[in-house]
């Protein structure tokens, strides 16, 4: 098993330092291309026989739908399967309602939540049971009913030595169960569940200290839900741009010779669905239909305007390229499945099309593969389509699929150091994030990962956490990673020459 590895190091100042969260991230013109399906077909591609064909009718539960697919009554079939999916304990956590509350609106200046202090007093591992009273309330959190994220935090200021902590079994127990974190997701509300409990192993008695902090608050909300409602949710040159009640999926609106003008506009700020998290997140909090209401619109808005381009990659168009298709699965498209699951909004139609687009978006991942962290990308959205799915008939294909094009890429893309091949501190995050959700959703779904996957992905979180004057310390400073671009073939080289790197404690049983 592996374990995320955090390393503790001062700077000297307030506020504390986060460690480690857990967040429930050519040279030739372009042409840029509208969306792929000119064809003149509207999405999904997929028809509702070859849909219902690719389901496995007999597992238990789906005896409803197997029923009413064998007298060729879709629309029964469709009512069923929503039905189905309501009722099931989902892979990926569980699906609750949202709840009929409104937060308080947080002050903009301090932070809101619930913290505790731990002592790291002595070396080895040891298990830590936090319940809820254990917990100071600092300042006006939303409530246990709304955690955003667990982060782990240096306590004090001052010169100490750092700390190297592996941090392990995270879970939440009490009344609601027992559900583990790093497999759950997204797990915001934990008004069922009585106290964190979780395991950390040090190397050495560092007398430090540090805070498990759990953030409550949203200070974008409800703003920045409201201008997605308007269709106002990015800006151009500053200021928020009204993109209509008809929702363009290859906007690009800036001038030709304008210097702001990038396509990452569009692929990033509309093609990623980062704003259906925002509205999923009001939606949780609020039971507000409105929320729900957008989000299913532009589903079906975005998948009869955007079709799968069925004999290419996509990775010229504006809407299918790979690395959008696979953060779409990796992250906003089952978040917002599972949360739709109980809105009156979905429904069973609504249901049906996002599902079909979900099995066109893992067939696309694994037929288009690219390279470095976009392929890490891929192969994760593979294995969530896999993993949140496995009533579909090729669902193992996806995650076998997903875990050895991952473990592939450790040996490739990861030095022994634990430096990825990119040089660049972002993408060595997205890489091991990616690397981390494959290890998991295997674990989960019974995917047999070699034996040293846990090892090599041991590698490339302890590269993650090291400062880059401690993890490269051969590199001269004017060659180490940046933090958003590649480095260059200067620092490759450089990397190639470096020292043997320094090899991380092994807690036993790993």
């Amino acid at each position: 098993m592996a374990h995320p590895v955090m390393r503790l190091c001062r700077t000297g100042g307030r506020p504390p330092l986060m460690v480690a969260a857990l967040l429930l991230s050519g040279l030739a013109a372009q042409p840029e291309l509208g969306p792929v399906g000119q064809d003149g077909m509207h999405g999904p591609r997929l028809t509702d026989a070859d849909f219902f064909a690719a389901l496995d009718l007999a597992r238990p539960g789906l005896e409803r739908v197997a029923a009413a697919v064998a007298a060729g009554d879709y629309a029964v079939a469709k009512v069923a399967l929503l039905a189905y999916y309501r009722a099931r304990p989902h892979p990926g956590g569980h699906s609750s309602p949202p709840r009929n509350e409104h937060p308080p609106l947080a002050a903009l200046t301090s932070w809101h939540g619930f913290a505790h202090a731990l002592a790291v007093d002595r070396p080895g591992w040891k298990r830590f049971r936090l319940a809820k009273r254990d917990f100071r309330t600092v300042h006006q959190p939303i409530g246990w009913n709304f955690i955003r994220y667990v982060a782990f935090t240096l306590d004090e200021a001052g010169p100490r030595p750092a700390a190297e902590l592996y941090l392990s079994d995270l879970r939440l127990t009490g009344a609601g169960g027992t559900v583990e974190l790093d497999d759950a997701g997204l797990i915001h509300d934990w008004s069922g569940y009585d106290a964190l409990e979780f395991r950390l192993y040090s190397p050495a008695a560092a007398g430090a200290r540090i805070s498990v902090v759990l953030d409550s608050e949203d200070l974008e909300f409800p703003e920045t839900a409201q201008d997605v409602l308007d269709h106002r949710w990015l800006r151009v040159h500053g200021q928020l741009h009204d993109m209509g009640l008809d929702l363009d999926w290859s906007l690009l609106p800036f001038a030709a010779d304008d210097p702001d003008r990038t396509r990452e506009w569009t692929w990033c700020g509309l093609n990623r669905m980062h704003q259906w998290t925002t509205l999923m997140r009001a939606y949780s909090v609020t039971a507000d239909e409105q929320h729900a209401r957008e989000v299913v619109a532009q589903l079906l808005d975005w998948t009869a305007d955007c079709p799968v381009p069925p004999n290419e990659s996509g990775n010229q168009s504006s809407t299918w390229r790979t690395i959008e298709a696979g953060l779409r699965m990796l992250g906003a498209w089952p978040d917002a499945f599972n949360g739709l699951l109980h809105s009156p909004s979905f429904t069973p139609e609504a249901c049906c099309v996002m599902l079909k687009s979900m099995v066109e978006h893992a067939r696309h991942l694994k037929r288009w593969r690219t390279s470095g962290n976009w392929l890490t990308i891929e192969g994760s959205g593979l294995a969530r389509g896999g993993g949140v799915l496995p009533e579909l008939r090729e669902s193992a294909e996806w995650r076998q699929v997903a875990a050895d094009t991952m473990y592939a890429q450790l040996a490739h893309q990861v030095y022994p150091d634990g430096a990825q091949f990119e040089l660049s501190t972002g993408y060595q995050y997205v890489a091991l994030a990616c690397f981390l959700e494959v290890f998991r959703l295997a674990r989960r779904s019974g995917v047999e990962l070699p034996a040293d996957y846990a090892r090599r992905l041991t590698t490339s979180t302890t590269g993650a956490a090291a400062p880059c004057a401690t993890a490269w310390p051969s590199v001269p400073a004017r060659w180490r990673p940046t933090t958003r671009c590649c480095a260059g073939p200067a620092a490759a080289a450089a990397l190639r020459r470096r020292s043997p790197a320094c090899s991380s404690p092994t807690p036993d049983g790993w």
